[in-house]
Order: structure tokens, then sequence, then C-alpha cells
């Protein structure tokens, strides 16, 4: 990832979207197709990647404008690792289980 410009996503339907997380987590901006619930948590549109439909033109544009976040790499990763790092994601993780737990 640390050669690559941006992270292009252009899909149909996704479960989670690990990869944008990683590729944001790398200082890379992400060009996604809206699904929401998948796509719109992860993307902060104009801040570590921009949304489109799934359509040609649309697509175009957004990469277009992500070519401009290109340059806030260190920015872009030092805000992914604040919300979606290990840390943050191992808290989650026990809560869930710590909910699961007092369900018996």
């Amino acid at each position: 990832m640390k050669a690559a410009d941006m992270l292009a996503f252009p899909s149909e339907r996704e479960g989670l979207g690990t990869v944008m997380i990683e590729a944001i987590c790398s200082g890379l901006p992400v060009v996604a197709t809206h699904l929401p619930g998948i796509t719109d948590w992860v993307i902060k549109e104009g801040v570590n990647g921009h949304l489109s439909e799934l359509d040609q033109a649309s697509f175009a544009e957004a990469l277009s404008k992500a070519e401009t976040l290109t340059g806030s790499r260190d920015r872009i990763a030092s805000d992914a690792r604040k919300l979606y790092g290990q840390g943050k994601m191992d808290q989650g993780y026990l809560a869930i289980f710590g909910t699961l737990l007092s369900v018996r």
C-alpha cells in the first residue's frame, strides 16, 4: 500500500470493508461506492476519501477529488489509527464479549 496513491473500491456489496480500514490506516485516501452502513462509516467525505455512486462518471469524479488528499497521508493515517487502531478495536470486542457473557 505504501507505493499506492489511493485505494479505489468500487463494489455493489461488501460485508465489512476491512480493506478500506487497512488503506486509511496506511494513509491512503479511499474512493468507494456508497454502501449504507459499510462504506459510509469508514469514509469521511473529503477527509480520508470520497464516496460515489457505482457509475463511471461519478467514480471518475470521486477519484479526481481524492487526488487532492494524497498529500495528507500522515494525517489520514493518524486519524484512522485513533478510530480503528488495535486498541480501539480491542475495546469494542471486549465490550461485545462482556455483553454476551452477561446474557447467560
